[in-house]
């Protein structure tokens, strides 16, 4: 359990520094992407 769950951490948070910087996003899609992102998190 603790190996699942703080291994997806990191690439959490790099797409997410990769979706706010990525100049074709928009900030409704981050927006999007960070409820998604909750989301899977309480899943886990």
């Amino acid at each position: 359990l603790i190996d699942t769950f703080v291994a997806p951490m990191p690439f959490v948070n790099v797409d997410r520094r990769l979706l706010i910087t990525d100049k074709w996003r928009t900030n409704a899609d981050i927006k999007v992407c960070d409820v998604h992102c909750r989301v899977n998190l309480k899943q886990l």
